[in-house]
């Protein structure tokens, strides 16, 4: 219990932390739409080289993109099978064309918007639909697997750089400065405590606008900096009292 009081009394001496903390808390409010609405997109253009085949063998069938349209909307799931059931619904009201423009423009994706403008060309220019939708189905299909495959490598290199500044950096000097000038040695080093955690911050939230920049993600990744701001600077605080407490010595 003595050791709690001890932390946070350690962290209420630092102004930095006491004023990233707020901040840290309320960034969470804009880093999570920000993820839900990235993976809605992400799961809308990975279906897409599904619905574009789906597409490319009703009309192959002799039937017409809006029927084979509406086809994909009523057997498949997901959320761009939402978009497409929405589609289907406004067409009834306005133009097929209409309908699947709204549909882009509500999935907020640039693969969406870019194949509706492709497909609502190639009906008013009156070409062959098969194996236009069939080309566009393999190309989307080899665009979203380029995409996983830099998602997947540039995660682990942003995950590890979080992880070396953000957390073994901390550790590090938290465990040096608590055995060589732990709390009850006397030694005055609360200034440079309060520097050393400044400086952890400032950059750990570096690596982390880094990361998200690696990503392709910038925009939601920068509410996510005063987050793992905040926990770095805890994160030395509390290991350099616990360490101090528990094996320093002055040594």
């Amino acid at each position: 219990m003595s050791l709690l009081i001890d932390m946070l009394e350690f962290i209420g001496d630092y102004p930095s932390i006491k004023f990233f903390l707020p901040i840290a808390l309320a960034s969470l409010g804009g880093a999570i739409p920000l993820s839900i609405a990235r993976k809605r997109r992400r799961a809308i253009e990975r279906a897409l080289p599904e619905m574009l085949e789906s597409m490319a063998q009703t009309v192959g069938a002799n039937q017409s993109v809006q029927e084979a349209f509406s086809g994909y909307a009523e057997n498949s799931s997901g959320p761009l099978s939402e978009l497409a059931k929405q589609a289907v619904n406004d067409a009834r009201q306005t133009t097929f064309d209409s309908a699947i423009i709204q549909l882009a423009v509500n999935s907020r994706s640039s693969h969406v918007q870019r194949m509706t403008t492709i497909l609502t060309t190639a009906i008013d220019q009156d070409a062959p639909l098969k194996d236009l939708l069939d080309r566009m189905a393999e190309g989307y299909a080899r665009q979203n697997e380029l995409m996983d495959q830099r998602e997947s490598a540039m995660t682990g290199a942003s995950v590890m750089m979080k992880i070396m500044v953000g957390v073994l950096l901390p550790a590090i000097i938290a465990t040096v400065t608590g055995l060589f000038a732990p709390p009850a040695s006397g030694i005055n080093v609360a200034a440079l405590n309060a520097a050393i955690a400044t400086f952890l911050g400032a950059a750990t939230g570096v690596s982390v606008a880094i990361g998200g920049r690696m990503l392709g993600r910038f925009n939601e990744v920068v509410w996510q900096v005063p987050m793992w701001t905040i926990i770095s600077m805890m994160l030395y605080s509390v290991l350099y009292i616990g360490i101090g407490a528990t094996m320093g010595g002055g040594i």
